[in-house]
């Protein structure tokens, strides 16, 4: 989720830049996610994935996940509540580096080459350019 949050900027003078979730189409590989326990995946969303610190996202902490799961209702077993805290953990880490613009995804099967890396970096950033076209054009209009 977090590659697909980031909104890496296509030039130094992007002040604004769309997330790739809003500017991938609908049926983008990229946009594809890997399987994952729906009920820990829906505590990490409710409980919001991380925190805001001075620099920037800050990973989910005991104390944060002990008082979502007595305030919310959720009932979460240690092993779950440390899964919660270890997602958000590689949440921020991706969060990171995927602000840079030739970032793949994290979680694409098969792609082991640096070729095949490539190829995907190329395509991520012809998705990019076509997206980019549409909004001068609509600006224009």
């Amino acid at each position: 989720m977090a590659w697909l949050h980031s909104a890496p900027k296509r030039h130094d003078k992007d002040d604004n830049p769309p997330s790739r979730l809003r500017s991938l189409t609908d049926d983008s590989p990229a946009k594809a996610l890997p399987d994952a326990d729906d009920y820990i995946t829906m505590c990490f969303d409710l409980s919001g994935m991380c925190l805001s610190g001075a620099m920037g996202a800050v990973p989910l902490t005991w104390q944060e996940v002990g008082a979502f799961i007595r305030h919310s209702g959720y009932s979460l077993d240690g092993w779950e509540a440390e899964q919660v805290i270890k997602m958000s953990m590689s949440y921020c880490s991706m969060l990171s580096k995927a602000n840079k613009l030739g970032c793949p995804p994290p979680y694409q099967k098969g792609i082991t080459s640096e070729d095949a890396k490539q190829a995907m970096r190329d395509r991520v950033s012809a998705q990019w350019d076509a997206f980019e076209k549409k909004l001068e054009v609509k600006k224009r209009a």
